[in-house]
């Protein structure tokens, strides 16, 4: 499962946070304890507060998918939502 991590402003809605919107934008190493979506929810927050990069303002979107195979990747669609 691939852990996508987006860290929006509080004035972006959710369903409008995205990689192009976003402050920051992290991929989670790959977790293979993380392929169920709860789990991979949850190891994507806790990369997330331990990042450091979540303040005051923010907050944090967490996609969890399947990895793009190599060529989709290759074409800049590795973080898209």
């Amino acid at each position: 499962m691939e852990v996508l991590i987006l860290v929006c402003a509080l004035s972006v809605p959710a369903s409008d946070c995205r990689n192009e919107n976003a402050e920051h934008v992290l991929r989670a190493p790959a977790m293979a304890n993380a392929a169920a979506p709860a789990t991979c929810m949850r190891e994507g927050m806790l990369y997330a507060a331990q990042s450091g990069l979540v303040g005051a303002e923010t907050y944090v979107k967490v996609v969890c998918r399947k990895p793009l195979p190599f060529r989709e990747a290759k074409r800049g669609k590795e973080i898209e939502t």
